[in-house]
């Protein structure tokens, strides 16, 4: 890391350094947002999500090996969640986790921001089910292997205003 970068840091109180955690998020999602805006206008919804599912996918593994690796996780429920919930991959949504035990965690997108931005553009909902089971299963493939992801909803299935999708992560065995 740039040793500017770390001396700025360091002035930051604990409100300040949120505030910048959530501005890198938005950085992120902005470059994300207009890269496939971009792919989108010149070649079309099929294609800007066929590239969004290599390109998603890959941030997310790579993401995922890095948050494990800071945080010496095991691959257990606890730490997909963790991952899960510390990425940027899904900073730009807010969503809730239910059902969490040993065994399994659900995962509800409450507001997807993605969405409604290109719906207010008077675009379709991006079908995001291909680039998010990508992402997702990037992420349970580095935790543990062992995770089945399944997905219960996500565009282009119908949703519910308050449910943009819905994944379900299982330890099998």
């Amino acid at each position: 890391m740039n040793t500017y970068l770390i001396e700025e840091l360091k002035k930051m109180d604990n409100k300040m350094l949120i505030e910048y955690v959530d501005f890198l998020g938005k950085t992120f999602w902005t470059h994300q947002g207009q890269w496939m805006l971009s792919v989108n206008m010149r070649y079309g919804t099929d294609i800007a999500a066929e590239f969004d599912s290599i390109v998603f996918g890959k941030s997310a593994e790579v993401q995922a090996w890095r948050l494990k690796k800071l945080f010496n996780l095991n691959g257990t429920i606890s730490d997909l969640v963790k991952v899960m919930s510390l990425s940027t991959i899904w900073s730009n949504v807010d969503f809730e986790w239910e059902d969490i035990d040993e065994k399994k965690a659900r995962l509800k997108i409450t507001n997807c921001v993605m969405q409604k931005n290109r719906i207010q553009l008077g675009l379709p909902e991006l079908p995001c089910k291909e680039p998010a089971m990508q992402a997702n299963g990037s992420v349970t493939r580095v935790i543990n292997s062992n995770i089945k992801t399944t997905c219960i909803v996500c565009p282009p299935d119908k949703h519910e205003e308050n449910r943009w999708c819905e994944w379900l992560f299982e330890l099998e065995g």
